[in-house]
């Protein structure tokens, strides 16, 4: 059985066992030793607490899909002014805007 063929999860551990990946690594150099301890479990690396935040975001859950444009439009309107707010506050300039729009997909056996 391949690498390939493996699932996921079993990657990093058949990655680290495998004679052939660690003698492929060693020509890669320094960045080939990294990779191969990464494989193994084995990272010195500092844990850091996480930084300030990057981004802001609002986020709703609606009892029920809906396709009303007046309902969907007043209801991004209201959370772009609260992210907006939230932005003049902290004294902040946003560069990118992105909304996601999620459905519940039902699938029937």
């Amino acid at each position: 059985m391949s690498i390939i063929d493996t699932k996921p999860y079993q990657v990093t551990r058949n990655l680290a066992d495998n004679p052939t990946f660690r003698q492929k690594i060693c020509r890669l150099g320094t960045a080939g030793e990294t990779l191969h301890l990464f494989a193994s479990g084995i990272d010195d690396r500092q844990v850091l607490p996480p930084g300030e935040a990057k981004s802001i975001s609002r986020e709703t859950t609606f009892g029920e899909d809906t396709r009303d444009h007046s309902f969907l439009e007043a209801t991004l309107w209201v959370q772009s002014e609260k992210v907006g707010a939230d932005l003049r506050e902290k004294g902040k300039q946003a560069r990118c805007v992105t909304l996601r729009a999620c459905h519940e997909i039902n699938i029937l056996s």
